[in-house]
């Protein structure tokens, strides 16, 4: 396994499932996800089979071209299942480009569909025994004859015929289905394949013979093709165990030696419950992996069994125990997940145990699955029920802490059957280290784990969000970490400037106040729906009601601002109170409400920050897949306030009331951005607007999960400018024209401000500072005056601007 230069955790992606859309527009996605998923510390994608199905819907696995990507007009279709050649390019330039390799499936076992029939001698054999021939030898009629004749001998003018397959499914004279071995000299199933069924050479359609010089020369032209023309970066080798263990590595052996590409991978599915006869391969084909499909089963039982499975054994009979150097470790993937022939999904609680028992120990490559990232189709739009969705927040703190903190020596804390534990204690180049303790019982685990005397004083918390409470490490370098029942948690060292993200669901109560509000507020916009609130809150006594303080706020611009009685007062909520007091304003914390959600959504998600305000920049950018919105409220008695220039997150957070007086949002806090170095810029607002809304969205695409493009969906008149993007937004103001530019003509130019919030989510995402950003955006912002051309009183000179930064300017 090479390990890619920015990625030392080196960790795969299966960007498909089995019911992948087939819309012909899976590679476009794959290019849009490219940085998002780059940032989250991935370093190769598997892609699905590129080539030429059987169909227009074929998934990839009924191969009937290798060199047909897309381009020809064969089958009934140009492009494949996931779009066309063109697209593919595009898509792997880009991962290419955000550091991640590009790994074909590639399916050399057999080929289906032939264009003409052909009539030769074979012989049925037995299906549980295909050693066993059970009649005499005769002629039959099969597609075997391969001519292409859409693609006219582009690139290949190799036609295959019976003489390069050795066996074939189907008689079609006859009508007849078997397994027909196909008769010859010289001709016969190989010899170095799996044992299964006495010869497990023959699987399905038109099995390849790779005994046949021709045959090994066309494939080995196809890998060529492949490095030149799309610079790929290795091969998964589907169905291994039914192909020549010979060929295969004689195949690798031509791809790294003639073709001079030594880091060339592969990874091959050998799908075995147990490890006999893997070795074929390991021992024959070196610097070649496997998946680690006894781990999967492992995963599957524990999570079935529950408290009974002794976790001291998940790795026991594992390929990545056995020979970690050759395994790919993985949770489910397209053949396990539900309705498919190898139905085995993992149960959904036990996904984050297992995906930290992949990603964050010393052994194994790693390979998250799409379905369980972004979520699982429906097999048919009649049968909705059918499909899963996708945990990406999960994923995403696991992958992150892959990325920044799952480094060097381990020591292992396997000691009891219900709850173990590990410490990663970090190297030269990742000093930080962490924690993992995990519980598959019905009672919360607890274990006293030693992580380095150096590391004494320092607070350690819950990257997962699931454990609220920090832990502190001991003089002699050791602490009692916590977990939940059925549950996992990830400590790390808690940074200053730094905080994790706890994701909690609200309650459907507070999910429909929401969904109401969201709803009146576009049916009625010019409505403050406070009488419709009014009647929810009062069928619904019990549920905690918004923060309002003004009153308090007016009659003390620096008075500290209590916590209400309503809202339990949390050690989290004192750590960011003492953090902002450490910096030398005088501040109160509010409790969050709960974020906005996509009106088919159940659950609303309420994400809770915990320590310092500031965001971590990675984690940040894996919040929101789902519409968001919110109101920013401004009191009509409120005129000519000295607020502090503000982010606005895309998640309820804390509001942070600063000395220079606070703006409190309803549904979404918002912050100072100064305030990791106690730095507050002032801006003035002057208005008589009391709730001026605003709804940012990550258009969602339904086909995945993922998203489309960032958007402004909707923005109404609001007062100060507030430019709301995802990350980011700024509020510019002067003292004389505030109310001039606070209403703002998007709506008529939404492709313009489309590509300037594209553009900032781009500096955002991969780490640039937020104050930073938003000079950006105002820089871009003024570049594009026909933005603003609609604007009642005209645009503000951009003199006139207030930059916020780390130092107040003015110019």
């Amino acid at each position: 396994m090479d390990n890619d230069k920015r990625h030392e955790n080196v960790t795969m992606f299966q960007f498909f499932e089995w019911y992948t859309p087939a819309d012909h527009m899976h590679w476009v996605r794959l290019k849009e996800q490219a940085a998002l998923l780059s940032s989250l510390g991935l370093s190769a994608i598997w892609i699905p089979p590129p080539t030429k199905g059987t169909s227009p819907n074929d998934v990839g696995y009924g191969v009937y071209d290798l060199w047909d990507m897309g381009e020809f007009d064969q089958k009934g279709t140009v492009p494949t299942k996931y779009g066309t050649k063109e697209q593919l390019k595009e898509a792997i330039e880009e991962c290419h480009k955000h550091g991640m390799k590009i790994y074909f499936d590639a399916v050399l076992n057999h080929k289906a569909n032939g264009d003409e029939t052909e009539v030769f001698k074979a012989v049925a054999v037995a299906d549980d025994d295909r050693t066993q021939e059970i009649e005499d030898p005769r002629k039959i009629t099969a597609y075997t004859k391969f001519t292409f004749p859409g693609r006219k001998g582009k690139y290949s003018d190799f036609q295959w015929n019976h003489h390069h397959f050795s066996g074939t499914d189907w008689d079609a004279k006859e009508k007849r289905s078997a397994v027909f071995k196909i008769k010859g000299e010289n001709k016969s199933f190989a010899d170095d394949v799996d044992g299964e069924h006495g010869n497990f050479d023959y699987l399905m359609c038109n099995n390849v013979d790779y005994d046949h010089p021709d045959v090994v020369a066309e494939t080995e032209r196809w890998a060529q093709w492949c490095l030149e023309e799309f610079k790929i970066d290795g091969f998964r080798i589907d169905a291994m165990k039914h192909i020549s263990a010979g060929f295969i590595a004689h195949l690798l052996s031509h791809i790294r030696g003639k073709l001079r590409k030594p880091d060339f991978f592969c990874v091959g599915e050998y799908w075995k419950q147990n490890l006999s006869n893997v070795n074929i391969h390991l021992e024959n084909n070196g610097h070649i992996h496997l998946f680690d499909v006894p781990l999967h089963f492992n995963f599957k039982r524990a999570g079935e069994e529950g408290p009974s499975f002794d976790m001291r054994t998940i790795f026991d009979g594992t390929l990545v125990q056995s020979s970690p150097k050759a395994a790919v470790t993985f949770i489910d993937n397209h053949d396990t997940q539900p309705y498919q022939a190898l139905e085995s999904f993992v149960p959904a609680w036990f996904k984050p145990l297992a995906a930290a028992l992949i990603c964050l120990r010393f052994d194994g490559f790693p390979c998250l699955f799409y379905g369980d990232f972004y979520g699982i189709e429906p097999k048919s739009s009649s049968e909705p029920e059918t499909g899963l969705p996708g945990r990406k927040e999960m994923f995403s703190r696991i992958l992150l802490a892959r990325k920044q903190f799952a480094y060097g020596t381990q020591d292992d804390y396997f000691d009891h059957p219900n709850c173990i534990a590990w410490v990663r204690h970090g190297d030269k180049h990742y000093s930080a280290g962490l924690a993992v303790i995990m519980s598959n019982s019905n009672a919360k685990g607890h274990k006293r784990l030693h992580v380095g005397k150096h590391r004494a004083g320092q607070v350690w918390v819950d990257m997962m969000g699931y454990w609220n409470d920090p832990v502190i490490i001991k003089e002699d370098g050791s602490a009692k970490f916590f977990c939940h029942s059925g549950s996992v948690s990830i400590w790390v060292p808690k940074e200053e400037g730094k905080s994790w993200i706890t994701v909690e669901e609200s309650s459907p109560e507070e999910s429909e106040r929401y969904r109401r509000e969201e709803q009146h507020v576009r049916d009625h916009p010019d409505d403050d729906n406070e009488e419709e609130e009014q009647e929810f809150e009062a069928d619904h006594p019990d549920l905690p009601k918004p923060l309002d303080t003004w009153d308090h706020l007016l009659e003390d611009d620096q008075a500290q601002r209590p916590i209400p009685e309503d809202r339990p007062q949390e050690s989290l909520l004192d750590a960011v109170e003492a953090a902002l007091k450490r910096r030398g304003l005088v501040a109160g914390v509010s409790k969050p409400h709960w974020d906005g959600c996509a009106l088919d959504q159940k659950y609303a998600t309420r994400i809770l920050y915990t320590g310092d305000r500031q965001q971590h920049a990675d984690v940040a950018n894996t919040l929101v897949d789902r519409p968001t919105n919110g109101f920013i409220q401004q009191p009509k008695k409120l005129k000519n306030a000295t607020i502090p220039a503000i982010l606005a997150t895309s998640s309820p957070g804390y509001h942070i009331a600063s000395k220079h007086s606070g703006l409190l949002s309803r549904g979404w806090d918002i912050c100072n951005p100064a305030v990791r170095n106690g730095n507050v810029i002032p801006a003035t607002i002057d208005s008589d607007f009391y709730c001026h809304r605003f709804d940012i969205v990550l258009r969602p695409n339904p086909k995945d999960g993922g998203f489309v493009a960032f958007n402004i969906q909707e923005i109404r008149s609001y007062v100060g400018a507030f430019l709301a993007v995802w990350k980011v937004a700024a509020v510019v103001s002067t003292n004389d024209y505030s109310k001039s530019i606070g209403r703002l003509g998007f709506k008529k130019n939404l492709d313009i401000l489309k590509s300037i919030l594209e553009t900032l989510f781009q500096a955002t995402a991969h780490g640039l500072d937020s104050i930073i950003a938003m000079q950006i955006l105002l820089r871009l912002y003024l570049e594009h005056p026909e933005v603003t051309s609609r604007a009642k009183g005209g645009i503000v000179p951009v003199e006139r601007y207030l930059f916020a930064s780390n130092v107040f300017l003015e110019r």
